[in-house]
């Protein structure tokens, strides 16, 4: 966990060069990744001490989609950059746009990953329809005010938290 806060900061540097326009948005995605895999550590130390992570990792399939939406969104946080909206689109036709198409991608094959794994996963499920819905409202949201999206940044990050603490505790 301790070297997972240390790598995370050294990649948390690098999204201030991903937002200047100086790194790509790799680094971005990788950082949001990081901070979850963080989390998500000491989250599972917590609540199954003793529990090797990463054989629960590895056993945990609504685990993986999640951090793919994760790093997904990252690239797309990444790939526009700081201050610039991505568009309306129904055909991507820039970059930033490929990049939303990829990660709503990602976040519909996670409400089906907990769909199908029913009923283990009831709230995270829940969540995770709810966050596309969110989702949406922030794409509207950075293209409103791409330099200042408001509320709805913390409200989909806080949902995504959420998710992650539903799935490790299986709450039902």
């Amino acid at each position: 966990g301790l070297s997972l806060v240390v790598i995370t900061a050294l990649f948390g540097m690098g999204t201030l060069y991903v937002l200047a326009g100086r790194a790509p948005a790799f680094v971005h995605g990788t950082h949001g990744l990081l901070a979850y895999g963080v989390f998500l550590t000491y989250l599972v130390g917590l609540v199954y001490p003793g529990v090797d992570f990463w054989a629960y990792f590895g056993a945990m399939g609504a685990l993986h989609a999640l951090l793919l939406a994760v790093f997904l969104g990252g690239m797309t946080t990444g790939q526009r950059g700081f201050g610039q909206a991505i568009g309306p689109f129904v055909q991507p036709r820039k970059a930033s746009q490929w990049t939303v198409a990829a990660h709503v991608s990602a976040a519909l094959l996670l409400v089906a990953t907990l769909g199908w794994m029913m009923p283990a996963y009831p709230i995270a499920f829940y969540l995770a329809v709810g966050q596309v819905a969110v989702g949406f409202l922030l794409f509207h949201a950075v293209n409103l005010k791409p330099k200042d999206p408001g509320v709805m940044v913390a409200f989909h990050q806080s949902m995504v938290l959420l998710m992650s603490l539903a799935i490790v505790l299986q709450w039902r």
